[in-house]
């Protein structure tokens, strides 16, 4: 559209007709002018071609010296390649695509998307301020970084192409390594640790020489975060980081501007990012102490698997509960890293133990796995008490190294390694699936799954995986004999004590006699009567409507002491005993059902209309009912009481 245009004039000039049409065509001329050369400026996205950074709209982005609009220092295009978005300088690091993170971790960098941060995705393990793929023990490598076997990044290395053991570690199961101690006093947390020292075995973290008496495991991990700290080794004392860290010089890590290294000098392990801040470098990450005396004071601390020296140790604060060992930072022995490498977490060392993350349950291997707040075995491994590991299980039948590897869900017959083929031992016969060994000849409470493998024992099935009698028949030695519900013929065919084979619902079926009716035991007991002995409520109520074995009433009627019964029948609440049976209890003026049912000391209530009442010649007195008589003497003996009294009142 046409600019606009504003002409300044001389308002003391003179307006004659002249001028002013001289005017006006000049003004046309000018707005038709300008119409022809006007134009709207067009959008300059990335890669529009331009001579200055005022000819790229992109946010973040400037003119290269190609003359092409790219994203500037710092900043990476998006997957739409439309916006400029910041390159991320850490782990755990703010974002939006996973190429913001991958920029800076390399590839495996990914950004998780419900938290917005940026991790090493599935695979790929953090070491050195990048992401590695993972290789596991025998894979093929190509550098020590990327061999990684449960969260222990010195445990191996690469040898001859291959993933390895270390030095000074030795091979657990087929996946992970542990430190091999060497000498009495050396750090440890397994027995196996110390296995290369004669008749050594782990005790508080040490070696020492067994000596028969039982141990206690240290109390499990799972426990709060430590912060980053410096270890005193003098006196093993924690002191908080900044106590051993130089002044950052104002610097604020991420925000004070930069345009060399040079310019981070004062924070240590610090680098000017290509965004023009101060953040810390590689293996490092940052830490405010807001107590400091003067104000927060930012601070760089070195990861877990940041290379270190002993001078290192000595000055530098670390992440809690670590050591300088080997030439670079590592947990203390008790201590696995986190996936961050930003702290060291108290392991679990019993399978069971509580967790939040997944490396307290490091000791037992990278099978191991915190589920629902508990250390516990995946499903392709199995528990080894013997070795604290998930072991990588193997079904009967298949192929085997060693005898943990062979697994069987029940404990009866343990299947061994044999000739390299997982097999069932002798008197056991493999199950369908390969998972468990059940016997050839199984007898009561042999491991079962399935009924047909009790089919030895006749009437026999699979109750909560062990061989027991079915539902209708019980134990009576070595065999199953027909108990309550079984079918029958007569009644010698039932075997369970004070059952009969009677016929209910036209069916024959053994049946407890009539003085007697089933127990939670599913057995037969006696009936009980009101105010009669008794053990379980069934018992009363069987005998007795609205009845119940009352525990604390342990006399009889009559005031006897009964030492065999736990208990007396008696009615249960809101009711009264009424000739044979229990009622409801109900007084005079309430409703009820049955006669019985209203209540008065002198049971000469009735149910009239529904309603409790006195019976013929009887009127209610309070909540008893009094004879009509009885009720008239009673006033008659009442005014002679008081005329007398008058008498007796006046001659005195």
């Amino acid at each position: 559209m046409p600019a606009a245009i504003a002409i300044k004039t001389d308002q003391s000039s003179s307006r004659s007709p002249k001028n002013e049409g001289t005017m006006i065509t000049t003004i046309c001329l000018l707005a038709v002018a300008t119409s022809a050369f006007s134009y709207e400026i067009p959008f300059r996205g990335l890669s529009s071609i331009c001579k200055s950074a005022a000819d790229c709209h992109v946010e973040n982005s400037n003119c290269s010296k190609q003359g092409l609009c790219e994203c500037r220092s710092g900043y990476i295009r998006d997957g739409s390649l439309t916006r400029c978005l910041k390159v991320a300088n850490g782990y755990y690091d703010t974002c939006e695509e996973s190429v913001q993170c991958s920029a800076f971790l390399d590839a495996g960098g990914t950004c998780d998307r419900p938290n917005e941060q940026c991790v090493c995705t599935e695979n790929y393990h953090y070491l050195h301020g990048r992401c590695f793929e993972t290789k596991g023990l025998d894979e093929p490598c190509d550098r020590d970084e990327e061999c990684f076997v449960n969260a222990d990044y010195q445990a191996a290395s690469c040898r001859d192409g291959k993933c390895k053991c270390s030095e000074g570690f030795y091979q657990r199961e087929y996946t992970t390594c542990r430190p091999a101690a060497k000498n009495i006093g050396d750090e440890c947390a397994l027995d196996s640790d110390c296995a290369f020292i004669e008749n050594a075995i782990c005790t508080s973290n040490v070696c020492t020489l067994d000596n028969g008496s039982p141990r206690v495991d240290s109390q499990d991990g799972g426990g709060e975060a430590m912060v980053a700290t410096h270890r005193t080794r003098e006196d093993d004392a924690e002191l908080p980081f900044v106590a051993r860290v130089r002044l950052s010089g104002g610097i604020v890590v991420g925000e004070s501007q930069c345009k060399a290294d040079l310019d981070c000098k004062l924070l240590d392990h610090s680098v000017c990012a290509a965004n023009n801040t101060c953040v810390c470098d590689r293996g490092y990450f940052a830490i405010r102490d807001q107590t400091a005396r003067g104000g927060p004071v930012d601070g760089c601390v070195p990861e877990i698997g940041t290379s270190c020296s002993a001078e290192q140790a000595k000055s530098n604060f670390s992440v809690g509960f670590s050591t300088c060992k080997n030439g670079a930072w590592t947990c203390d022995i008790d201590r696995a890293a986190l996936k961050d490498n930003r702290l060291c977490r108290k392991f679990a060392k019993t399978i069971g133990a509580k967790c939040i993350h997944p490396e307290v349950c490091y000791l037992f291997g990278p099978r191991a796995k915190c589920a629902d707040g508990k250390c516990t075995c995946d499903e392709a491994s199995h528990w080894v008490a013997k070795e604290k590991f998930c072991w990588k299980y193997s079904k009967i039948k298949q192929g085997c190294k060693n005898d943990y590897e062979c697994y069987s869900r029940g404990d009866d017959y343990i299947p061994k390694c044999t000739s390299g083929i997982c097999t069932c031992p002798k008197g056991s016969v493999a199950s369908d699936d390969g998972g468990y060994c059940y016997s050839s000849k199984p007898v009561f409470g042999s491991y079962c799954e399935k009924t047909e493998e009790c089919k030895a024992i006749p009437n026999a099935s699979c109750e909560n995986n062990k061989c027991a009698c079915s539902k209708t028949f019980f134990q009576r030695e070595q065999q199953c004999v027909k108990g309550l519900n079984a079918a029958c013929e007569n009644d010698d065919e039932c075997k369970l004590e004070n059952t009969a084979c009677l016929t209910v619902d036209n069916a024959k079926t053994c049946r407890c006699t009539s003085d007697f009716t089933v127990g939670s035991g599913n057995e037969c007991i006696k009936k009980s009567h009101y105010k009669e002995a008794c053990t379980e409520d069934v018992q009363c109520s069987a005998a007795v409507e609205n009845t119940f074995c009352n525990a604390t009433a342990s006399r009889d009627y009559d005031g006897n002491n009964d030492e065999d019964a736990s208990g007396r029948c008696d009615c249960i609440g809101d009711h009264y005993f009424n000739t044979e049976a229990c009622y409801r209890k109900r007084k005079l003026g309430q409703d009820c059902k049955s006669e019985r049912e209203c209540f008065t000391t002198s049971s000469t209530g009735v149910c009239k209309n529904s309603v409790c009442s006195c019976d013929v010649d009887f009127v209610q007195v309070g909540e008893d009912c009094r004879s009509k008589n009885s009720s008239a003497g009673l006033l008659f003996d009442t005014r002679l009481l008081l005329a007398i009294v008058a008498i007796v009142t006046a001659i005195s």
